[in-house]
Order: C-alpha cells, then structure tokens, then sequence
C-alpha cells in the first residue's frame, strides 16, 4: 500500500478502531432509560415514544435478526457501529470545509473522545442515531447550499429519530432560505415539502398509537404531555454549565473516590490532565483566522439554551461535541488538538468509561436481586424508575413493592405523608421495608443538585443496615426501616 493509500485509508481505519473501542468497553451501569427502552423491545411492551418517534421500531426491527443477542447490549452495540459512521461523516465534513488532513484526523480524534458524544456509544440511548442524518445535514447546508430539499429531508430523519433536532431542522432552513438571493419563495418551498412527510409519518404512528390526546399534542411531543419539562433557573443554568464542559471531560462528584480506590485510573487521570492542560496552553499559543460560518454560532447557542430551559440536560449536548471541534479547528492548528484529544481520552477512560464498565452492573445489580428476593416487602428508594426498568427488564413484569423516596415525592409536588402512611400499612400488614437510602454515602451529581426541597422524613425512622458492599466508586447499604417509637418491637424483623 502506497502512502498515499495508507493516508486515505487512515480515516476509515481510525473511525473503525474508534467503533472497536467502543464495542469492547461498553457501559455496564446502564441508565434509566436504556433499560426502559430496552424492556419495551425486548417484550414488545410499547412502540410509540412521541418524543424520539423512529428509534424503537429501528431497534426492534434489527433485534428480530439478532435475536440471540441481549436486547440491552444490542441496542449500545448499534450506538457504537453508528458511532464511528458519525465520526467517518464528521471527517468528511471537516475536510469538505477545507481543513488539511492532519487537522481533520485532529477534529475526529477530539469528537469521538469527547465524554458528551463517547458515553451514548457505549449505552442504549436514543442520542446517536440521529447524528447519522444531522451531521451530513450539516454539511451539505454549508458546502452545498442549492441542495436544500436534501438538507431539509435529512434534518427531518434527524427529528424523526429525536425531535430535539427541530431546533437544528428549523435555523438550517431558516440560514438557507434568508441566503438564497432573491429565490426564497422557491427555497421555502423545497424546504418544507419534508415536513409533509414528518407530519405524515406523525399520523400514521398517531393512529396506530390509539392516543386520546390530539393529534397536535401528539405532535409536539414529550412536552406536551408532560412526560418532558421545561424550566429556567439557577439550578438549571448551574447544572447546564457543567453539562458543557462534560461535553468533553467528565465532571462528577465521585471522581475523588474513583481514583482514591483505583491507583492505576488516578494515575492515567493525572496524565490525561497533564495532557489537556499542555494542548489549551499550546492551543493558544498556535492560534489562527479562518472564516466560520454563522450557522455554527447560531446551532450552537440554540441548542445549548434549549438544553439550559431543559433543566441543563447533558443529553441535548451531544450535537456541541461536533460544533465545537468545527470551531476549534479553524482557530488552532493540528499539533494542540492532538495533545488535547489524548489528554480527554486519558481522562475519559479513567473517570468514566472504564469505572463504568468494570463495576459489572454493581450496585444496581445486587439491589434488584434483594427486591426479587423481598418480593413481598417494600422497598423504598429515590432509583425507584431506575430499579423498576431493570426489573421489568428482567422478568417482564413490574415490580409491585417499589416506591418513590421522599424526595422524589417532593420533586414531583407530593407530600410525602403518602410514603408514611404506605409504610405503616405495611408494618400492619406484618411486611418488613427497606430502602437503599444512605445519606453519607451521596456524592453530589445532576440529582442531588435537581432537589428542589428538603425533608426531615427519615428523622422519624431508624435504618439498621442488613446489608453493605463497596464498588470501585461508591458504598451500597440496604436498611430495613424500623420506627424511632415504643412500638418498635412490634416492626417485623428482618431474618438474615
């Protein structure tokens, strides 16, 4: 193979070693909703989520040809073969906007490291798949402007797959038609003949979903019916910022511990830091002018104020990954972006993809076993969601002694009085309750910091440890709750 050959085959080779990567780490700690999701597939329990409309009925589909395959690992494994598709587009676009080649291999390194974009390849999440049509969207709106019912219609398979791409569909348009030099009836015109098709892809999943909300609801999504929320404040802009640097690095309060308890991750931390640190200062020394299209600017501040009213979820950042790097590699020259890359990718891997894929399901694992095996008791925790999906995920059903925590409760504008009185009954009814609660064992992280109240709750209870392990990152204690009361020896007690 020539030079010239290996040169053109590097990006391929790279993007592929990229999807290695993610393939052989995944995340074995998966969230709420990949467990949601993949419970739903796996049992055919629902197909219609309004709010990411194609994404389950993909999956399922590719799930009927690999059927031997676990659903939840099938779902990340599709995440990162699309993964490195994205990169390999993300290399085409970079270099369709003129950028040599080592900047370009520079600009995929950096993307594909990023914590915002890595941690959705390695997880059963509905973030990646609409990358494969918004990234191509993107550059053919920048390099290929005549091509607008093109750009229009893969903006449309983007939101089809998440309707957080609106957003990206609706300023695209609007950038491309107020360009058009005098044909903007023609350019509005092509533009938004796909959106016919979206709206009639909407009809038909609204009619077969037997929805009683109308059709306009149905159409606005996750929103509209109060699955999803919106809100503006402190907390919310706090919790944004951070999400954005965790675009690129993780930033989580357990990270002391992780490295407290894992000499090898604190080393390869302290280097990928040391790494990071070298490519800003570099980066800064090195920098250049080269024109960046407005459209970057504007897709970048859209999305990221819409994840700031969205309670600053990190989720609806994972598209800044890509418009960041577009940016950096117009100011800066390759050489500071490649120390940088290995420095997110040292520390990535030790403060987040590895502790995640080493804890091997822990502790979430061995809480849903004692709640299987405590069928008949209750069981009250703030992961109840979290608790719930993997169990229904387990046995196809849900589990009945689940219950909120109190702050959940507060969260969501009820009096947590209905948690006492529930756990009453059940000490009445001769039943014992548990709960994972353990209050010296928070780290601060996006939940805690979403608490909007505070409660003296379990000032009325005592909790006598019946069990404790330890994780790489973090204690577990399950306590069996008994009353701070006279009548506490009337509270069966837990057996072991």
């Amino acid at each position: 193979m020539t030079q010239s050959n290996f040169k053109s085959f590097l990006p391929v080779l790279t993007c592929l070693l990229f999807t290695g990567l993610y393939l052989l780490f995944p995340n074995e700690n998966p969230g709420i909703d990949a467990w949601g999701y993949a419970s739903e597939i796996r049992y055919t329990i629902k197909h219609t989520y309004i709010h990411h409309l194609l994404f389950i009925p993909f999956i399922t589909s590719i799930g009927h040809l690999f059927s031997s395959i676990e659903t939840i690992w099938l779902t990340s494994a599709i995440n990162s073969l699309c993964g490195g598709i994205c990169l390999y587009l993300f290399y085409k676009l970079l270099k369709g906007l003129g950028h040599d080649f080592n900047t370009c291999l520079a600009g995929i390194l950096l993307a594909g490291f990023s914590f915002g974009f890595w941690r959705y390849c390695i997880e059963g999440e509905t973030y990646i798949l609409p990358l494969l049509f918004a990234i191509p969207a993107l550059h053919l709106a920048l390099k290929h402007q005549e091509k607008i019912l093109f750009v229009s219609t893969l903006c449309a398979m983007a939101a089809l797959f998440h309707q957080l791409y609106l957003v990206w569909w609706v300023f695209i348009g609007l950038w491309l038609i107020l360009k058009s030099n005098g044909k903007i009836v023609k350019k509005a015109v092509l533009f938004f003949i796909p959106l016919l098709g979206y709206c009639l892809i909407y009809w038909l999943f609204y009619l077969k979903s037997e929805s009683n909300i109308g059709f306009l609801l149905f159409l606005t999504g996750e929103y509209a019916t109060g699955s999803a929320t919106a809100s503006l404040n402190s907390t919310s802009f706090l919790l944004a910022l951070i999400n954005l640097f965790r675009t690129f690095i993780q930033i989580n309060g357990n990270i002391p511990n992780i490295f407290q308890n894992d000499f090898v991750l604190g080393i390869m931390g302290i280097i990928g830091l040391g790494f990071l640190i070298y490519g800003i200062v570099l980066g800064r020394k090195l920098l250049k002018k080269k024109n960046i299209a407005g459209i970057i600017y504007i897709l970048f501040i859209t999305q990221f104020l819409f994840a700031l009213i969205s309670n600053g979820n990190a989720e609806f950042m994972t598209m800044l990954v890509f418009l960041t790097v577009i940016i950096l590699v117009s100011i800066t020259e390759a050489k500071p972006l490649l120390i940088a890359a290995t420095g997110v990718c040292f520390w990535n891997l030790a403060s987040g993809v590895l502790p995640l894929y080493m804890n091997h399901g822990e502790p979430e694992k061995s809480i849903c076993t004692f709640i299987q095996n405590h069928s008949t008791d209750l069981f009250v925790s703030e992961n109840q969601v979290l608790y719930e999906n993997i169990l229904t995920y387990r046995t196809g059903k849900s589990a009945g002694n689940l219950r909120k925590g109190p702050y959940t409760l507060l969260d969501k504008g009820i009096n947590p009085k209905r948690l006492q009185t529930t756990i009453d009954s059940a000490f009445k009814a001769g039943n014992r309750v548990y709960t994972d609660h353990s209050p010296e064992a928070e780290f601060t992280n996006r939940a805690i910091l979403m608490r909007n109240s505070k409660t003296d709750f379990w000032e009325n209870y005592v909790l006598n440890s019946v069990y404790s392990g330890k994780t790489r990152d973090k204690t577990i204690t399950i306590s069996q709750i008994t009353l701070k009361s006279n009548h506490q020896d009337s509270i069966p007690q837990d057996d072991h």
